[in-house]
């Protein structure tokens, strides 16, 4: 967001209100109000005046038509930030985990993910901590309240694996459970991922070779999903597709490392 790239944007910003807004009978004034020099203020006027966005000719300075479009622009572009960082920033007070060990009404827990799913367990140890609402044995769902601190996500990584299109020749080949472990390998993507068919020709190429997945033809949004539950991501699809979901919104806006493998290379 360009407006808050700069800290000269935000001051602009800032002086434009207080003389559409506050009505300051000087420039000192704006400088106590917004906590810079009266020598700053007065650059600034300069600036802004050259711009077409105030007129010094006025005791105090006054904003142009200009000036008043622009400071409401900037506000509407701040309101939208900021609405859509609320958003996103989502504040868990309570949640439901699976329990890792036995645990009794009122034990202080930690939590933690693994393979994609929250658990807790008894102890105080740990970035992440809650207090127990119900017993719950082992393997049972444990309602938790007064959640603290944040919990700890494992690096996760996107890998793709182009496959050779039907219409190019590939519409019988076969792939191995060694080709897949390779993969895995060569991007060093762990025990904890997800393998996930993105078009039709991926899918019946894993069919075909006999070998099981856990999402097919997903949508961006459901691999943003996993990739946030702490599970990477090895993706199988032809060139075009995987282009498609690795330039998408959702996963571009994540800061995931992603890595692109050639079929015919692994094989």
């Amino acid at each position: 967001m360009e407006l808050i790239k700069k800290k000269s944007n935000l001051t602009r910003m800032l002086i434009l209100r207080e003389l559409v807004i506050e009505e300051p009978k000087d420039q000192r004034s704006i400088a106590d109000n917004i906590d810079i020099t009266p020598q700053a203020v007065s650059e600034y006027l300069k600036l802004m005046k050259e711009a077409g966005l105030v007129d010094l000719g006025t005791r105090p300075p006054k904003a142009t038509v200009r000036g008043v479009d622009l400071l409401q622009r900037d506000l509407l572009q701040l309101k939208d930030f900021i609405d859509r960082s609320i958003d996103g920033l989502e504040i868990v007070r309570s949640t439901d985990a699976i329990a890792a060990s036995n645990i009794k009404k009122g034990d202080r827990l930690r939590t933690f993910l693994d393979n994609g799913l929250l658990y807790c367990k008894a102890g105080e140890g740990g970035p992440s901590t809650g207090i127990a609402d119900n017993d719950g044995n082992r393997g049972d769902i444990v309602m938790i309240s007064g959640l603290s601190g944040v919990i700890t996500m494992p690096e996760v990584k996107m890998a793709a694996i182009e496959i050779i299109p039907a219409r190019q020749g590939g519409g019988s080949l076969r792939i191995s459970k060694k080709t897949i472990e390779k993969a895995v390998l060569e991007c060093s993507m762990g025990d904890q991922f997800r393998i996930a068919v993105l078009d039709q020709e991926a899918a019946s190429l894993m069919k075909r070779s006999m070998l099981a997945y856990d999402l097919e033809i997903p949508r961006a949004p459901t691999l943003k999903e996993t990739l946030q539950r702490g599970l990477s991501l090895l993706c199988i699809g032809t060139p075009h597709t995987v282009s498609k979901i690795l330039t998408s919104q959702e996963i571009s806006s994540l800061d995931v490392e992603t890595c692109r493998l050639d079929l015919s290379k692994l094989v």
